[in-house]
């Protein structure tokens, strides 16, 4: 077998293994995201007093993860999702309307959940 060839598939070995391993990590960190977001909207609908401490949590955890997202993804989605996490900061603690905060949320939740399915691998976002 010619050279070129075996490292022809060798590489498309490797770049289709660490699309999936992306695409895997970027589901994962997705996930944990949103389960924050989540109890951040349990939090409004109930009008407790924690919410501000299930927000620095998510704070948190979008710093770590926005560091590998950052090399990954395109930054405008990181843009739209910081612009919305101050947006949703401002809200929270100026004591504003339940539902301005909890549309706000629903926009970060989608922008969240979009990520995976924009960069997933698949016919459609190759086309």
């Amino acid at each position: 077998m010619n050279k070129s060839i075996i490292v022809s598939i060798v590489g498309i070995v490797f770049i289709i293994v660490f699309s999936i391993f992306i695409q895997n990590y970027l589901k994962k960190s997705s996930d944990k995201l949103l389960i924050v977001v989540d109890s951040i909207v349990k939090a409004v609908y109930n009008e407790e007093n924690d919410i501000l401490i299930v927000e620095e949590k998510f704070n948190k955890s979008w710093k770590k993860t926005k560091s590998y997202w950052a090399i990954l993804i395109n930054h405008e989605e990181i843009d739209n999702i910081e612009e919305l996490i101050k947006r949703i900061e401002i809200l929270v603690k100026s004591a504003r309307e339940r539902e301005e905060v909890l549309a706000e949320l629903n926009k970060l939740r989608f922008y969240i959940a979009h990520i995976p399915e924009k960069e997933e691998f698949s016919i459609r976002n190759i086309l």
